[in-house]
């Protein structure tokens, strides 16, 4: 499984997870998560996410029935290349 979580410049924070399920099965899942979302504060801890612009990425893969964490990274925002929608795609600078 990989999941993208990046905050937006209004500081929502953008979500995609994929994952190759049993068979071969691929699923893929967007989702934003508003700060005024009661899960919000517990999301951005999740994620480690302050400001925006920062980003994480994780890894984890199906090791005995259950989801194992495998590598995560984060770039924070001073860092990041421009900002990416949850599809991908390079937001336009207003």
């Amino acid at each position: 499984m990989w999941e993208w979580a990046q905050m937006q410049d209004n500081g929502d924070i953008a979500i995609r997870v994929t994952q190759h399920g049993i068979g071969g099965a691929h699923g893929i899942g967007d989702y934003v998560v508003s700060s005024n979302d009661e899960s919000y504060d517990k999301c951005r801890t999740e994620y480690g996410l302050e400001q925006p612009g920062d980003t994480r990425h994780i890894t984890k893969r199906w090791k005995n029935d259950e989801w194992v964490l495998e590598k995560t990274e984060k770039t924070n925002a001073t860092l990041a290349a421009p900002q990416q929608s949850a599809d991908g795609k390079h937001s336009q600078a207003s």
